[in-house]
């Protein structure tokens, strides 16, 4: 957990301000943070901090889709390479959607215990966290 929220961090996902304050203006919606743990198939542990986007009313204004490649195209492209003898490299971003700033306002009135020192200040959220019903788009 503390590796998901000081990544989060440095990446500058969240603007912090002194506890009781107000949000920057009324645009901004509340919304909660939760901490989403998993185990992956090589056992290893892996923690997401995720906004709660089901706490927000859908924007009417932003665009909120975003295209996906389908599985099967993707077995498909690499069937093709490996018949013509092409070599294939693949990566991964690793959280991908917080290089990309949010297009939704929204905020958290009080950080939790894993914010550490900053327990209790107003987090605003600047980046296109998990969770949002835009993020997807604002990554795209």
């Amino acid at each position: 957990m503390d590796a998901e929220i000081n990544s989060l961090l440095d990446y500058g996902c969240f603007e912090f301000h002194p506890a009781g304050s107000s949000p920057p203006d009324d645009e901004y919606k509340k919304t909660t943070l939760r901490c989403i743990f998993a185990i992956k198939h090589d056992l290893r542990r892996k923690s997401r901090l995720v906004a709660g986007g089901h706490l927000l009313d859908v924007p009417t204004d932003l665009k909120i889709y975003s295209s996906q490649v389908k599985p099967i195209s993707v077995k498909l492209v690499s069937v093709i390479a490996d018949k013509m003898g092409l070599k294939q490299l693949c990566g991964d971003v690793s959280n991908a959607y917080v290089n990309a700033e949010s297009s939704q306002k929204a905020y958290v009135p009080k950080a939790g215990y894993e914010f550490g020192s900053r327990k209790g200040m107003m987090i605003v959220i600047v980046k296109a966290l998990y969770g949002l019903s835009a993020s997807g788009a604002d990554w795209h």
